[in-house]
């Protein structure tokens, strides 16, 4: 399970979680990577991890190099107003790393924050120019040894740009959003002050939350833990209705 952000300063939610086109644009140590073809030494463009920018569209083709024995897509951060895109790598021995690549270089830092309090001894962090990995260290070492770059790894968040106005109105509608939906899905009881509180905040949004929840109940039954990877595929929707009200 990843972090999510409160609402209004107050957890109101349940606890906590054409590609040949596109091989023009990308680094030399990543089509190395990607194409294993004449590879004998890395070919490293970009030595250090914070200036390699990846590709939203383009993870899922890396994530193939990262010896993970299982993978689970994220299609999106639906707590956050940036488009993001992330994979969930998990190894043969349980460790695990979850990579978050997002449409603009600012959200890292921004988002980072929410990790924090997750980060120890055994559990790093390596940030790069819009995305960061988080999970064991020595996996996370291997990860930038495919990606072509340093293994700077630890366990300090970079300092972040502030959200503007609009963008923190969206990631709070967003949480709320969410947090309505959860509900209705895992027929969990809710506080009978929350969603007249959201309500009165975004206008229309227990509606919405509604018939989200009736789309994702139409696709299968989830709990707690698939709930999340579920919703992240509605990520641009809710963005949407919440950049609206």
């Amino acid at each position: 399970m990843w972090p999510r952000p409160p609402w209004d300063g107050a957890d109101h939610s349940p606890s906590v979680v054409k590609f040949v086109n596109r091989l023009a644009g990308l680094p030399a140590a990543v089509l190395c990577v990607l194409m294993m073809a004449g590879c004998s030494a890395p070919l490293v463009e970009h030595k250090q991890v914070a200036d390699l920018h990846i590709d939203r569209a383009d993870i899922l083709e890396l994530s193939r190099r990262f010896d993970c024995e299982s993978t689970q897509e994220i299609r999106d951060d639906v707590y956050f107003f940036d488009p993001m895109t992330g994979v969930d790598c998990v190894y043969s021995d349980g460790t695990s790393v979850l990579v978050r690549v997002y449409k603009n270089q600012e959200s890292p830092g921004q988002v980072l924050p929410d990790w924090e309090g997750l980060l120890s001894k055994s559990t790093q962090l390596m940030v790069g120019k819009n995305w960061f990995a988080v999970g064991d260290p020595v996996r996370l070492e291997g990860i930038a040894k495919a990606l072509g770059v340093e293994p700077l790894v630890g366990i300090e968040v970079p300092p972040a740009v502030p959200l503007t106005a609009k963008q923190s109105r969206i990631r709070e509608c967003s949480v709320a959003a969410v947090t309505i939906t959860r509900d209705y899905v895992l027929q969990q009881a809710m506080d009978q002050g929350v969603a007249p509180s959201y309500e009165q905040e975004f206008t229309g949004i227990v509606n919405f939350a509604q018939r989200l929840a009736s789309a994702i109940n139409a696709s299968g039954t989830f709990d707690e833990s698939s709930f999340e990877y579920v919703v992240a595929a509605y990520g641009s929707k809710i963005k949407d209705f919440c950049s609206a009200v």
